[in-house]
């Protein structure tokens, strides 16, 4: 550990490279060199102690030195971090929060959105102050929130998510007891199963034989490929590999979505045809809903060819697991629905196995005498 003055600085600085939290350096805010020393030590001693959220904390600009040296001289250096950040605003916290929560435009936007749906409830309803501080969560009474709630379940949980997202990185650890305590109360709720078309394949290739020559490679290779528009038409020849037959998907909300998907030869020179595009997303949707209309189908979004080849796979008895990788999802269980229908038909087929064993040759009996 040093000590040293930066060039066209008063004050002091502290280098230190600690093995567990790695190159801290930050200033001790004194001119003083007697001063700066006996700061240093209180940075020395939070190392000792072994309080690495602290140190942490201090490395990334959380705590400042003067808290440190506070909490020293009231002899709870331990207890500093934790103590000061669960009475910091909870406002300003999440606003300064908000800009970098999320490695995506869309999904900070989310999240911008549910905690000012949060924080009006909450303010309406009473069970949280203005001035609330970060603490306050784990007092606030989600049930009575939930009762109130002016959306869906699915927005509720992706409140939920922001909260919990926000608690991780303001305290350093998704174990952090103040985590825990609020995200224990916080309860998921159980949303509509996700989005699935109805179509056959019969269906799908009518819609395509009704849209512009322009267009159709780019249907087929979303459907193929099990990707949306954006992630469609953010593909470039250099992410083809011909040789492999494999595309490189860049995700558009993830690091989860980022992925490589084999494509059969039988349908390799579709999605040659296809990359790049030659229609950015307006008269793609457009030429698809006129191909739409012109087909006799209903209600099918563009979007909703990224579902087609994951149903088709699951009809066919490709497991959650694949289909998780496949479509870049980061759970198993969001991938569960596109094997419910196959489950389903296994099951109906099973009971009727079973109930037609036990009437021998007499079913069509039975159904001709029911109907008479």
């Amino acid at each position: 550990m040093s000590i040293r003055k930066l060039p066209g600085s008063s004050n002091y600085r502290v280098r230190r490279r600690d093995p567990t939290v790695g190159m801290i350096e930050r200033t001790l805010r004194t001119s003083n060199r007697k001063e700066a020393q006996r700061r240093e030590n209180v940075v020395h001693k939070l190392s000792k102690l072994g309080a690495m959220e602290a140190l942490r904390m201090f490395k990334d600009g959380r705590l400042d030195i003067n808290d440190l040296v506070d909490a020293d001289r009231h002899g709870r250096l331990e207890q500093v971090a934790e103590n000061l950040l669960m009475h910091r605003p909870l406002k300003s916290e999440i606003e300064r929060w908000l800009p970098s929560s999320a490695p995506t435009k869309d999904s900070r936007r989310r999240y911008e959105c549910s905690w000012r749906r949060f924080r009006r409830l909450t303010l309406e309803l009473g069970i949280l102050r203005a001035n609330a501080t970060v603490r306050d969560l784990s007092g606030i009474d989600f049930e009575l929130l939930h009762r109130n709630w002016e959306a869906s379940n699915a927005d509720w949980n992706r409140t939920r998510a922001m909260i919990s997202s926000f608690l991780t990185h303001y305290t350093g650890s998704v174990h952090s007891p103040l985590r825990l305590r609020v995200m224990g109360r916080y309860k998921q709720h159980p949303e509509p199963l996700g989005r699935i078309p109805d179509v056959d394949a019969a269906t799908f290739w009518e819609i395509v034989r009704k849209a512009s020559p322009h267009a159709q490679a780019s249907y087929v290779a979303m459907a193929v490929l099990g990707c949306g528009p954006k992630e469609y038409l953010a593909i470039r020849p250099e992410d083809l590999d011909k040789k492999q037959m494999t595309v490189h998907i860049k995700g558009t909300k993830s690091v989860y979505r980022d992925r490589v998907v084999a494509v059969d030869e039988r349908l390799w020179n579709w999605i040659d045809g296809a990359v790049p595009s030659n229609l950015q997303y307006r008269w793609l949707n457009e030429y698809w809903k006129r191909a739409c209309k012109e087909a006799g189908v209903q209600g099918l979004r563009m979007y909703d060819l990224r579902h087609l080849s994951a149903q088709y796979a699951g009809d066919r008895g490709v497991t959650d697991r694949d289909l998780t990788i496949h479509l870049g999802h980061s759970n198993p269980s969001m991938s569960h629905r596109y094997s419910r229908r196959r489950t389903a038909r296994g099951v109906a087929v099973a009971v009727a196995d079973e109930l037609v064993a036990g009437l021998g040759g007499q079913v069509k009996g039975q159904v001709a005498k029911r109907r008479a």
